[in-house]
């Protein structure tokens, strides 16, 4: 089967989407056009990259702390028995 092009309204600068023998659309933009177009609009994509970290940076800065926490370890003398635990023998030894 051969190429069929798809009837869509010309302009824009975009080339026209080509359908491939399994029906599905695809066009003929390579690397460098899309190199072009993020050449051109990097200020662009610059100014929304900044605006968007300026705006992380403030809603952090100012949200309230909503969580808080702390804690409390109690040792009792002779729990040591309880659970087995011998504290002549340092920890991590395999004999």
């Amino acid at each position: 089967m051969d190429p069929q092009r798809i009837a869509t309204p010309g302009g824009g600068g975009l080339a026209d989407p080509v359908r491939d023998g399994e029906g599905q659309a695809t066009s003929d933009t390579t690397l460098s056009d899309i190199l072009l177009v993020l050449r051109k609009r990097k200020w662009v994509i610059l100014a929304c990259l900044l605006a968007g970290m300026a705006y992380g940076l403030y809603k952090g800065a100012t949200q309230p702390h909503v969580f808080v926490a702390y804690g409390l370890i109690e040792i009792r003398r002779g729990s040591s028995d309880q659970y087995r635990v011998n504290s002549s023998s340092p920890l991590g030894s395999d004999s």
